[in-house]
């Protein structure tokens, strides 16, 4: 699992290292998020989300989309 998380923060780095463009078109976007505890219930969780989003902007139009 660890190893999974480190691949995939090392890949999400790198598309963040991108410049961010304010030109109009489509841009896609991903991230990480991980997370293990109780959480006051005393049994451990492990919770991994991986959120895509899909954004389209035109003159003042924005649109956009995350699973």
């Amino acid at each position: 699992m660890k190893k999974l998380i480190t691949a995939a923060a090392l890949g999400t780095a790198l598309l963040a290292a991108t410049p961010a463009l304010a030109e109009d078109g489509l841009t896609a976007t991903t991230g990480i998020d991980w997370s293990k505890g109780d959480y006051g219930t005393g049994q451990d969780t492990e919770i991994l989300i991986v959120p895509f989003s899909l954004r389209y902007k035109t003159g003042d139009l924005r649109m956009s989309a995350t699973v």
